[in-house]
C-alpha cells in the first residue's frame, strides 16, 4: 500500500478512524480549549494540538500509528544535480557515506577536464567539510522530502541541492575559497527531483514520529476547525534506494543560487 502525499484518498484510513476516537474521548475542558484557537494556517494547527498530541505527548497513541505506518511505503522526492543521471539507474540513490562520495566527486572531476592539482585541492577541502559535519567519517543519510517542499520560500528549500554537483558540502568547501572549480560544479550538469517510493519502515526512527504528526495534524483540522490541513514532511534514510524504486526523473530548471 502507498501513501502519496499529494492524493489525500491514499492516507490511511484506519489511522484517521484511531485518531477521530482519540479526539473524541479527550476531556471536555481540552476540546474547547483547542477549539477556541484562531486557525489561518497550517502553523496554527500545529500549535494548537502540541501540548496534548504533539511528539513525544502520548507515547502509546505514537506506537500505535506507527505500527499501521509499516504497511505503507511513501512517495518521496530527492533533490540533487549530477552529470549522468544514469547512475541512478544503474546504483540507485546511496547515503553520503565519504567512500561513495569521493568516487562519484572524483569521477565528476575527471570527466568535467579539470587538472589533477585541482582536483586533489578541491577534494582536500571537501573532505575538511565533511569531517566537519560529520565527526568521525562515519555512514550518513539519504534525505527526502515530498514535492511541495522543494522551492518552497517558507521552509529551508531542499533546491538548494541542486545548485551544483557534490551538494552543500561541495558549496560550503569551494564556493569562497575557489570559486573557478565550484564554477564547473555549479555549470555542469543537470538539476534532477527524483521521484521514488520509500517503505515507512525504512525512515529513519527519530524521524517516524515527526512524519506521523503531519497526519495528526490532519485529522485535527478536520475534528476540531473542519480545516483542510496539508500534510508535507521531510526525513532522511540510512537505506540504499535501488534502482527499481525510482518512478520518475524531474528535470528542475530554476535558477538556484545559495
Amino acid at each position: 500500500m502507498i501513501i502519496d502525499v499529494s492524493s489525500p484518498r491514499t492516507y490511511p484510513v484506519e489511522l484517521e478512524h484511531i485518531l477521530v476516537e482519540f479526539f473524541s474521548k479527550m476531556p471536555e475542558d481540552i476540546k474547547k480549549k483547542i477549539e477556541k484557537k484562531k486557525i489561518e494556517h497550517e502553523v496554527d494547527v500545529r500549535c494548537a494540538i502540541e501540548d496534548y498530541v504533539g511528539p513525544f505527548k502520548v507515547e502509546e497513541l505514537y506506537k500505535s500509528l506507527i505500527e499501521i505506518m509499516k504497511n505503507y511505503d511513501l512517495i518521496v522526492y530527492h533533490s540533487t544535480k549530477v552529470l549522468d543521471k544514469g547512475c541512478f539507474l544503474k546504483d540507485g540513490i546511496h547515503p553520503n557515506e565519504w567512500n561513495w562520495y569521493e568516487k562519484t566527486l572524483i569521477k565528476t572531476f575527471k570527466n568535467i577536464g579539470i587538472s589533477k592539482q585541482e582536483m586533489n585541492r578541491a577534494m582536500s577541502l571537501i573532505k575538511n567539510e565533511y569531517n566537519r559535519k560529520y565527526i568521525g567519517g562515519k555512514s550518513v543519510l539519504c534525505f527526502f522530502s515530498d514535492l511541495s517542499l522543494v522551492d518552497d520560500k517558507e521552509t529551508a528549500g531542499y533546491e538548494q541541492f541542486c545548485e551544483n554537483i557534490g551538494g552543500e558540502l561541495a558549496r560550503w568547501a569551494l564556493k569562497n575559497r575557489e570559486p573557478r572549480i565550484y564554477k564547473y560544479l555549479k555549470e555542469h550538469g543537470e538539476q534532477l527531483i527524483i521521484k521514488f517510493v520509500l517503505p515507512f519502515s525504512k525512515v529513519t526512527y527519530y524521524q517516524q514520529d515527526g512524519i506521523v504528526y503531519q497526519f495528526i495534524c490532519r485529522v485535527a483540522g478536520k475534528f476540531f476547525w473542519n480545516y483542510e490541513y496539508k500534510v508535507s514532511f521531510d526525513g532522511t534514510t540510512e537505506e540504499v534506494i535501488g534502482p527499481e524504486k525510482i518512478l520518475e526523473f524531474i528535470h528542475y530548471d530554476k535558477e538556484v543560487d545559495y
